[in-house]
C-alpha cells in the first residue's frame, strides 16, 4: 500500500474526516414485524487507507466506522465498519461492510471521477456484489437487496439514503428497511 493524494479518491475525495448528523430516520421492522420509525443521530469517520494494489488493479480506499444512536438515548443501536473503494480504471465505487448481527455486504456501482452523487447496490446470490448473513437472519430476516445513494453538497454536507429489502418470516410482502440522514463535516476533527 502507498499513500494516495486526496484527488486520487475520485468521487470519494471529499469524504475523509468526521461527519455528524442528527436528523436521521430509521424505518425498521418492530417486534410485531410491522414498520417502526426511529429518529437517530450518528457519526461516521472516514480515514484514507491509501492506494491498494491488487495485481494490475489499483484502488483508492477509505476505511469507515459508523455509530448510530436513537435521537434521545446514549447507547448506540447500530455499529458498522467497512471500506469504500474507488476503482478509476473501471469507474466504479465499492462499499464493503459488516455489522455485529453477523452480516456482510459487498455493494458496487458506476460513477464518474468527479461525481458528487453515486449509488452502490448488492443482491443476495450475486457472485460479485452480494450479501451474506448468519443462519438466523437468513431464515427470519433475509436481506434480498441493498442499495445506498450518496450525495455530497459543497464540501461539508453528505446526504445518504439506504434501502435494505428484507424477506421477513411471517410477512407475505417484502419489507423496505430504510435509513436516511444529512451529515455535516466537523471542521475541528
Amino acid at each position: 500500500m502507498a499513500a494516495s493524494a486526496p484527488s486520487s479518491f475520485g468521487p470519494l475525495s471529499l469524504l475523509p474526516g468526521t461527519w455528524e448528523g442528527e436528523v436521521g430516520t430509521d424505518v425498521a421492522p418492530g417486534a410485531d414485524r410491522s414498520a417502526m420509525c426511529t429518529p437517530y443521530r450518528e457519526r461516521i469517520v472516514f480515514e484514507p487507507v491509501g492506494e491498494v494494489e491488487n495485481h494490475e488493479q489499483r484502488l483508492a480506499v477509505l476505511r469507515y466506522h459508523q455509530i448510530v444512536w436513537p435521537a434521545d438515548a446514549a447507547d448506540p443501536f447500530h455499529d458498522e465498519v467497512g471500506y469504500l473503494a474507488w476503482d478509476p480504471a473501471a469507474g466504479m465505487v465499492t462499499r464493503s461492510f459488516t455489522i455485529p448481527r453477523a452480516m456482510a455486504v459487498l455493494a458496487g456501482g458506476r460513477a464518474h471521477a468527479t461525481a458528487r452523487y453515486f449509488v452502490v447496490e448488492a443482491r443476495a446470490g450475486d457472485p460479485c456484489f452480494g450479501i451474506v448473513e448468519n443462519p438466523f437472519l437468513h431464515r427470519k430476516f433475509r436481506t434480498v437487496r441493498f442499495e445506498a445513494r450518496y450525495e455530497v453538497r459543497g464540501d461539508a454536507e453528505l446526504r445518504y439514503a439506504e434501502d435494505t429489502v428484507l424477506r421477513i418470516d411471517g410477512r407475505d410482502d417484502l419489507f423496505h428497511h430504510r435509513d436516511a440522514n444529512v451529515l455535516r463535516k466537523r471542521r475541528d476533527a
